[in-house]
């Protein structure tokens, strides 16, 4: 229609046949606004799937169980010190200690239900023929000299600044207050003292799984996940974190709130089901941008000493 403003779509790819089904019949009307979907065909879909999995979750018990993280091949050693030793890195793994290991990827648990395939494709490229000693796999996981992109910013309010990025990774990283001095480029209109610094900009972004109870959690990195085994890799590196208490999942929100899924179910939902044509379906669906707009305000009075 003339006029219309046309969304940007890409293919998705949205693991069927676990509860809630809502969740699915949601996703398929969000990526079709204005048109009908056909509930009960994609209502007997997630049930084909979920029957599937009822026969896995007999055929394939302990599949997720029992899985230990191998070494780092010595040679790549260095550069898994010199990151782990970065302090946005640091920081981002101070809850539960990291390491870098090797996981097999269809040992994964996953609890991400949707992955970009254009998004995907886009990784698929950058994969060469590497081998498990090869440092571009290394960096390629633990996303060291990796293209990102860019963060348009523009002051929406004389209070408040917007912030847009094609890239959902996209984030608020905290605030932090400072002594003025510790602030260059910029020239108060007076003599500052202290300034308030908000941080906006990326996560670390590398693949990160979390072990426990002789399971391994994919808590982030899914696309890189999937885009590699798509090419053919079975075993790469990632971050490891090794949690001892269930309280140590509060860095893997979805697993907390479900535990009895992720960790005491006999098969729960595993990478290498992105890949069973049973248990997914590719649904193009509208891209979205990550926005993320700062507000502050100022409250100044004189009061009594």
């Amino acid at each position: 229609m003339p006029g219309e403003t046309q969304v940007e779509r890409a293919p998705w790819v949205f693991l069927l046949g676990r509860p809630p089904m809502e969740g699915y019949l949601a996703f398929l009307q969000q990526a079709s606004p204005g048109t009908n979907v056909d509930i009960p065909a994609a209502a007997q879909r997630w049930r084909q799937a979920a029957q599937l999995i009822d026969t896995l979750t007999i055929s394939e018990a302990g599949a997720a169980d029992n899985h230990a993280v191998e070494a780092l091949p010595v040679s790549l050693n260095a550069i898994a010190s010199d990151y782990l030793a970065d302090p946005a890195v640091a920081a981002s793994y101070g809850v539960v200690p990291a390491q870098i290991g090797i996981v097999r990827l269809d040992d994964l648990v996953v609890y991400q239900r949707q992955v970009n395939l254009r998004y995907v494709s886009e990784l698929r490229d950058m994969i060469g023929d590497w081998s498990i000693e090869d440092e571009k796999l290394l960096k390629f996981c633990l996303d060291i000299d990796q293209p990102s992109a860019d963060i348009s910013v523009y002051q929406s309010a004389p209070n408040a600044y917007t912030f847009r990025s094609v890239s959902t990774d996209a984030r608020f990283l905290g605030a932090s207050l400072l002594d003025a001095s510790q602030v260059s480029g910029y020239v108060p209109q007076g003599r500052a003292r202290y300034a308030l610094v908000m941080y906006i900009g990326y996560g670390t972004n590398a693949l990160n799984v979390v072990g426990i109870n002789g399971r391994l959690i994919l808590n982030n990195g899914s696309h890189r996940a999937y885009a590699l085994r798509a090419a053919g890799l079975t075993h790469v590196p990632a971050v490891i974190q090794i949690a001892t208490r269930e309280d140590d999942l509060a860095i893997v929100q979805p697993v907390k709130q479900d535990l009895p899924l992720y960790l005491q179910n006999p098969r729960p939902p595993m990478l290498k089901d992105y890949f069973n044509d049973s248990l997914h379906e590719v649904v193009n669906a509208p891209l979205s941008s990550r926005q993320i707009m700062l507000q502050f305000g100022v409250d100044q009075a004189d009061v009594p000493r």
